[in-house]
């Protein structure tokens, strides 16, 4: 009857912190879908159709992702100035000046996303992925839109061998290095 009592306390106590660590998976996955939203919050508003027109254009002349790759310099730059031409003829909803207004808006924002996620890693002692945080949705690369003071912090952390564990390790390089190496865009 003794052993009973023991295993029921060893089962009560087991389920009880599982449930404390299922509520703090779910606690954290609501903290990355907020600090999703924010970081797209004020960037949807200011889309620059330049990306969308330029795919467009190499739809209709049957230019692939490769053909594109391959493609020299030259070829790709007539590309590209041909999309933004188009794209610039496009209506700005917004005055230059409203523009940056909300800019400064989504840069206080990618500030805030940025010290979170920065806590997040070190409260974790890694950086969160989808296998050990449990959550469908881990926004690595919110990093990318970090601002220069938090670059060296962030260099620190992807050098520290977790280039095959982030799913957004690419992205996140590039663009905290000044987005110079232009395959990265083709290969995410």
């Amino acid at each position: 009857m003794r052993n009973y009592y023991i295993i029921i306390l060893i089962l009560f106590f087991s389920c009880k912190n599982n449930a404390t660590e299922n509520k703090a998976e779910i606690s954290l996955c609501q903290i990355f879908e907020q600090l999703d939203q924010k970081d797209q919050k004020y960037r949807n508003l200011l889309d620059d159709p330049f990306f969308k027109i330029l795919d467009s254009i190499k739809e209709s002349e049957g230019i692939t992702m490769q053909m594109h790759i391959d493609m020299p310099k030259d070829l790709q730059l007539n590309l590209g100035n041909r999309a933004r031409k188009i794209a610039n003829k496009y209506k700005r909803e917004f005055t230059q000046e409203e523009e940056d207004s909300i800019w400064d808006l989504q840069i206080q924002l990618d500030n805030e996303n940025t010290e979170v996620f920065l806590n997040i890693i070190d409260s974790l002692g890694k950086f969160p992925t989808r296998q050990n945080t449990k959550c469908d949705n881990v926004p690595g690369y919110i990093l990318a839109h970090s601002r220069p003071q938090y670059h060296n912090i962030i260099k620190e952390i992807l050098n520290k061998g977790v280039k095959d564990s982030i799913e957004s390790y690419s992205l996140i390089d590039y663009h905290i290095n000044g987005r110079e190496d232009t395959t990265i865009l083709i290969n995410q």
